[in-house]
């Protein structure tokens, strides 16, 4: 079977240092299960730039990516059986940073743009 899975968020845990990030640039205090875009923004919390300034700190490289809970544990046991394939909206460098992460954690040799 064919599956894909999407790096930030399934794979990647984005959020707790997207929180790091944030309170270090903009002093704002915001638990990182609450760190949607959506929220964050019509909250007030962080403006749209902030916002995308903060993802491009938290996970452009800068910081150590943590994997969310279980999931490479899981994701080995599925690439034994099936073929696996991971997809991400990032480019440029950022997808340089996604493709390091994923060829240390899963050895995955490259991610691939959608």
């Amino acid at each position: 079977m064919n599956l894909g899975f999407d790096f930030d968020g399934v794979l990647a845990n984005s959020h707790p240092l997207k929180a790091v990030v944030a309170k270090e640039k903009f002093g704002v205090d915001i638990p990182p299960e609450l760190f949607r875009r959506e929220r964050v923004i019509a909250q007030g919390l962080l403006t749209r730039e902030q916002y995308f300034d903060v993802g491009i700190e938290a996970m452009g490289g800068k910081h150590e990516i943590p994997p969310v809970e279980k999931a490479i544990p899981y994701m080995k046991s599925l690439m034994e059986i099936h073929s696996v394939r991971i997809v991400t909206s990032r480019n440029g460098g950022m997808l340089d940073v996604a493709s390091s992460w994923l060829y240390g954690e899963l050895c995955i040799s490259r991610a691939g743009y959608v």
